[in-house]
């Protein structure tokens, strides 16, 4: 989808695990838009109608490395973790276990881990 200009239109925006569970006081970012377009969308959570920084893969990839499920717990277990720059420079998602991080990684299309993503939002898995 696109705006009147032609740029591509930013959905699917996700809060970070820090952030409070009203959703402030933190960074959102596009997961999807990332994989698809390959530039990575930023915004502030307190202003998600305000403009987007949008990044390379390569200068996200130094803030995040691998990313954590907000379902994880503290210690980080029990969960799942991805690699947001690596799918946004490359266009395959890798996906691992969050408590055998130095095990193997899962690499699936941004649209199965799109789907993925939707399906647990709606199951609130």
């Amino acid at each position: 989808m696109t705006d009147n200009a032609g740029t591509p239109q930013v959905t699917g925006w996700v809060s970070s695990s820090y952030s409070e569970p009203n959703g402030g006081q933190c960074v959102q970012w596009a997961p999807g838009f990332a994989a698809e377009h390959g530039t990575v969308p930023i915004r502030d959570s307190k202003a998600p109608d305000g403009p987007a920084l949008m990044v390379s893969p390569q200068a996200w990839t130094q803030v995040t490395g691998w990313v954590s499920s907000s379902y994880s717990g503290p210690e980080g277990g029990q969960c799942v973790q991805w690699a947001p720059g690596y799918a946004a420079e490359h266009g395959t998602v890798p996906v691992r276990d969050s408590k055998t991080p130095e095990g193997p990684a899962l690499m699936v299309s941004p649209q199965a881990w799109a789907g993925l993503i939707g399906f647990a939002r709606r199951s609130a898995v």
